[in-house]
């Protein structure tokens, strides 16, 4: 308490001073403000946020708010990118198929090259998008929550999850879930440790252990099932930590500790082995997030050292992704857990219901039975031997890169990344111009914070054409030279957004530029 009066005093007294000099007035105006601020700090507990109260003043919330409005402006514009007309309504008359197929080609896009997009598209090959798109044609319309309409659904799925427990070592216990994506195969994990949790040790006030590298579904699982998601720093020159570290945080209401492989951010594999031993030890469950790694890793044992499956007693439940480099069309996962006792806290049902018994696995009721049908066709078409083919090439694309830039004083790479993804961060340049640098160049980037720094995920595409990581490698040096020099001083696009966001210390201003980019997703005018 005694900080933040000591900051509201500080921003106050500086406030006054450009407004008004008379010090009876500065003082009388401070005393309301701190009976008042410490009467709703008192009502609102932990809730208390400083500047959503002194946004409620209304000389400081006409200032804050005229910067807040100026910010939405400036993302309505990049993110709008001059397409000014939207439809409103219904065609009075339905339109011809010619007609729709013109209007979509007239709708302006980024043309941005495939081979300088950093993930996003993981494969993108011509007669393999078009052979997956001949299965989902053949089951465009079943859906699996009929399974007795659409049996041959029900086998694909039972067919996925079986591939990918052998795929993780696991054995005939271990069973799963077919998923719309990385997000609820994570939720789903949540749901069912906060239940397995009270059922099986009576914990009613659930936490669960996660790295600060760890993916933002995890904090969303908690928002959404009101979990609490107690963080571990990272060392930002490893991109993890260890194991000492990590049980500090660990308390007798921790249902469940999270690892990744690799971590989304960094690329870094977290210590798998040491969590799972712990957690067995302990009797708490450890989820493996490889939803970056899961079509990558399995392909790769002989090549690295770590530990990360079901061959691990510890391990309870893995997420991977299908749709990311196991090549299936977009809205596809797995979720697996080590034995039904575990899965049942997944499920829901409604017993008693007019409309009839309802249960589903899975956090959808209805869902696309073409896209499972999918990403079983990419699982059988790829097999073992293609998998582990491109998995070494993208290893091998990976350890170029970092090869290459070792001996670069301006930047460094955060870790020791083995796999797929490259962070770059630096001490001695801005690390967002040399990104918006590298966009103005023609690469699509992700952008990362915390520390500042950019990635570079190497899929499929990038290593299919021999000359893409070089002319990254080459592009990505004279962007260093281009922003040492002074030749570029830009910060543009996700990069400014970015950036400003690690200006602001106040999460409430940036919660408000956040949800501005989030609104502009599905409206085009928020101000």
């Amino acid at each position: 308490m005694e900080k933040y009066l000591e900051y509201c005093k500080n921003i106050f007294v500086a406030l006054l001073k450009k407004r008004y000099n008379h010090d009876f007035v500065k003082g009388s105006f401070f005393t309301i403000l701190l009976l008042f601020s410490y009467k709703y700090y008192l009502k609102q507990k932990k809730r208390f946020n400083l500047l959503s109260f002194l946004q409620k003043l209304p000389y400081i919330n006409k200032n804050v708010n005229n910067q807040i409005d100026s910010a939405k402006r400036d993302i309505q514009d990049q993110i709008n990118n001059g397409q000014n007309e939207y439809i409103n309504s219904l065609p009075e008359n339905g339109l011809d198929e010619l007609e729709i197929i013109s209007k979509i080609n007239n709708i302006s896009s980024t043309h941005v090259q495939k081979g300088h997009i950093s993930g996003v598209v993981y494969h993108g090959g011509e007669e393999y998008t078009n052979f997956l798109l001949r299965v989902f044609k053949k089951f465009a319309w079943a859906n699996p929550l009929h399974f007795d309409l659409f049996p041959e659904i029900r086998k694909m799925e039972i067919e996925i999850v079986k591939m990918a427990i052998n795929m993780f070592q696991g054995n005939e216990k271990c069973c799963g879930n077919v998923t719309y994506g990385g997000t609820e195969s994570i939720l789903l994990a949540c749901k069912t440790y906060r239940e397995w949790g009270f059922d099986e040790k009576g914990i009613d006030n659930p936490n669960i252990v996660l790295l600060e590298s760890g993916h933002s579904a995890f904090k969303k699982a908690g928002h959404y099932f009101n979990i609490e998601i107690k963080t571990v720093p990272i060392n930002y020159k490893t991109g993890t930590t260890t194991i000492e570290n990590i049980i500090k945080y660990v308390d007798k209401n921790t249902v469940c500790i999270v690892g990744s492989a690799p971590a989304y951010a960094h690329g870094i594999i977290d210590p798998i082995f040491e969590i799972a031993n712990y957690g067995k030890k302990n009797n708490i469950g450890v989820h493996v997030d490889c939803c970056m790694g899961g079509f990558l890793l399995p392909f790769l044992r002989t090549k690295i050292n770590d530990i990360f499956d079901f061959s691990i007693p510890g391990v309870t439940s893995i997420s991977a992704d299908t749709h990311k480099y196991g090549y299936a069309l977009k809205g596809s996962s797995i979720i697996m857990y080590r034995d039904q006792n575990l899965k049942k806290y997944q499920h829901f049902s409604h017993s008693d219901w007019n409309g009839g018994i309802y249960a589903t696995p899975t956090i959808m009721g209805s869902k696309s039975g073409a896209l499972i049908a999918s990403a079983w066709a990419a699982m059988m078409y790829h097999g073992f031997d293609k998998y582990q083919e491109i998995a070494t090439k993208i290893m091998e694309a990976t350890e170029r890169i970092k090869e290459a830039v070792k001996d670069l004083q301006e930047i460094e790479i955060i870790g020791n990344p083995k796999i797929n993804i490259i962070a770059f961060n630096s001490e001695t340049l801005n690390i967002y111009k040399l990104s918006s640098c590298l966009t103005e160049m023609g690469w699509h980037l992700n952008i990362l914070q915390n520390p500042a720094s950019f990635h570079f995920c190497i899929t499929y595409i990038h290593i299919s054409d021999n000359t893409i990581i070089d002319k990254f490698i080459n592009d990505l040096k004279e962007s260093i030279i281009n922003v040492q020099d002074g030749q570029y001083d830009n910060i543009e696009g996700t990069a400014a957004l970015y950036g400003m966001a690690s200006s602001i210390n106040q999460q409430s201003v940036t919660g408000e530029i956040v949800n501005s980019y989030i609104h502009l997703l599905s409206t085009d005018n928020i101000i």
